[in-house]
């Protein structure tokens, strides 16, 4: 009924701009406005002593509802809205070439699911009427002269890098629009989404992005190993605490296996529980739910640390369940100075404390007064001679500071400064 009386649809209107398109000086306009302005209270002084007053209103607005459509008419108004012009704008199709795009829910991969839309009737009549441009995009973008040959499936999925990446390399050209074929997820992102800056430098380009959605939202029986967190570098038979993500969605209990190669270490059970407030969502009821685990380091060497998740029954991709980490395990010792500005418990329990640990060799300074302080633990009479390290050289030596009941004046700038470069610089640990 609307397009029937205002020829267009509401959408028309909804998304364009309203502009009028008269061709005579504004000028001419303003005089005309005026003199239908001063007719129109003429008249109704005339009839005021003719007419009920109510008569009177209803005759001003008949009056000045004539006159505001003769204006309109007068104006020319007209519809502005955006449009591809045929050989003039591309389109650029995309096709996310991710290893979990060749899983389906059916014995049709997503990928395969993918490429039929890209060949259906409506993107055909799009390829007949604008330039087409053809990318894969997997960890990094790759441009096609068609998708009959595509790159095999890769591991990561690098979809925000990618897209900018496209847009960037497709700036030359006038781009209409990105058709984007994908599961979803950026496994570059610990969150699995693009982040706001990768978001907001995408709408810079004022592209539109059409998304093809595959696979369910919700995939209840899959696990997979978001992140991983555990040092590089540890002394042996040193005990590693190791952070990891499990994204899951239902609720579950999970096992997760720690291999050194093909070594297994240990196991544990983490609980997966989904928040309420993710069950109320349709949309997506992902969680990822954090959890810590150790193990011991063992023996010297180079080791290839394998976090496995059990499958759940009905598990079909494997491929996200494990994730690895190269771990060095050298000998030697962290080497820790601890100073102290007076004699204290704490020193003595900190030193009976630390000694016992063959991984930690401890060098203490006990100031005994302004200018006596006492040394234990050093290996040469030269060493801590001085007093507290004043050269960056010597203080870098040491993997960690351990700082007692001191008074500030007993550091110099230089000292002081050389704990900042210290930490912020060699990267040490300071404890206070």
């Amino acid at each position: 009924m609307f397009e029937l009386l205002f020829s267009y649809p509401l959408a028309h209107y909804q998304e364009a701009n309203l502009a009028f398109d008269m061709h005579v000086p504004i000028w001419m306009v303003v005089t005309v406005t005026s003199c239908a302005v001063v007719l129109l209270c003429v008249s109704m002084v005339k009839a005021f002593r003719s007419f009920a007053w109510w008569r009177m209103v209803l005759l001003g607005i008949l009056q000045l509802s004539v006159f505001s459509i003769l204006f309109m008419m007068f104006t020319q108004p007209v519809l502005v809205t955006e449009r591809l012009l045929d050989t003039e704008n591309d389109i650029v199709f995309v096709l996310d070439g991710s290893q979990s795009m060749a899983y389906g829910e059916s014995e049709n991969p997503r990928i395969d699911q993918a490429l039929d839309a890209f060949e259906s009737e409506p993107l055909q009549e799009i390829s007949k009427s604008y330039q087409v441009q053809h990318y894969v995009y997997a960890d990094k973008e790759l441009k096609l002269d068609d998708f009959s040959d595509i790159p095999a499936p890769q591991a990561q999925s690098n979809l925000g890098s990618s897209l900018l990446n496209i847009l960037q390399q497709a700036s030359t050209k006038s781009i209409g629009a990105i058709v984007l074929a994908t599961d979803g997820v950026d496994t570059q992102s610990t969150s699995g989404a693009l982040s706001a800056d990768q978001l907001a430098e995408i709408a810079a380009y004022d592209v539109p992005i059409h998304t093809i959605g595959f696979g369910r939202t919700a995939i209840s029986e899959d696990l997979e190993i978001t992140n991983l967190q555990m040092p590089s570098t540890v002394l042996p038979n040193t005990l590693i605490k190791a952070d990891i993500g499990i994204r899951h969605d239902a609720s579950s209990v999970a096992r997760v296996k720690i291999y050194d190669g093909d070594r297994y270490i240990t196991a544990q059970e983490v609980n997966l529980q989904i928040p309420e407030a993710s069950i109320n969502n349709e949309a997506s009821v992902s969680t990822i739910t954090n959890t810590s685990i150790e193990f011991d380091a063992g023996a010297q060497g180079f080791k290839d640390i394998r976090f496995v998740l059990d499958p759940l029954d009905g598990e079909r991709n494997l491929q996200n369940n494990s994730v690895s980490q190269l771990l060095e395990v050298r000998n030697g010792s962290y080497q820790i100075l601890y100073i102290d500005g007076e004699p204290r418990w704490e020193y003595k329990f900190i030193r009976r404390a630390l000694e016992s640990d063959s991984t930690l060799d401890l060098h203490t300074l006990l100031w005994v007064s302004d200018n006596k302080f006492y040394r234990q633990g050093i290996e040469t009479s030269s060493q801590l001679a001085e007093g507290f390290p004043v050269t960056k050289e010597e203080l870098f030596s040491y993997d960690a500071i351990i700082i007692g009941s001191v008074a500030a004046p007993r550091f110099n700038e230089t000292q002081q400064k050389i704990i900042f470069d210290f930490v912020n610089d060699r990267g040490g640990s300071l404890i206070m």
